[in-house]
């Protein structure tokens, strides 16, 4: 009985420390301008998707009579996809995460330094702010995909 318990809170402990290690690989991909590894940790797909919604709204539209009206609704709807799939690319996530970094608080520019939040929404959703509030911060939401947690949001 007493190994089964000693497993749990070992299993306990690493689902608990995975995501703050992902920070922490995460601030060392940004620091050294490392593309593979931050494209490890990222989904651009759903950043990309994140952004969107949030840029575009999520509440479904009123569908007029006037033909050309839906016509100018679903041109500004593919425009405003393809300029998110063109401006949202690792160099914009990274340029982010580092907006923030205060180096004078912090002599590397740590992005970690500069967290002043971190921790789990939901049992598979973790955040964390890099900035303090009312200066701007910028929120980052983590999900856990497989085994890994990756970056799927940045809100600033």
């Amino acid at each position: 009985m007493r190994s089964i318990v000693i497993i749990f809170l070992s299993l306990l402990a690493a689902y608990v420390a995975l995501p703050y290690y992902t920070l922490y690989e995460l601030d060392h991909a940004v620091m050294e301008n490392d593309r593979g590894a931050l494209a490890k940790l990222v989904d651009l797909a759903a950043v990309r998707e994140s952004s969107r919604s949030n840029l575009m709204g999520e509440s479904p539209r009123e569908t007029p009579d006037n033909p050309v009206s839906t016509w100018f609704q679903d041109g500004v709807e593919l425009l405003g996809k393809k300029a998110i799939n063109a401006l949202i690319n690792l160099d914009w996530v990274r340029n982010v995460l580092r907006s923030k970094n205060d180096t004078s608080s912090n002599e590397k520019g740590s992005m970690l330094g500069n967290v002043s939040y971190a921790f789990f929404e939901g049992i598979d959703r973790f955040v964390f702010r890099v900035g303090q509030l009312g200066q701007q911060p910028v929120h980052v939401r983590m999900e856990r995909q497989g085994w890994d947690w990756r970056v799927t949001a940045l809100f600033e």
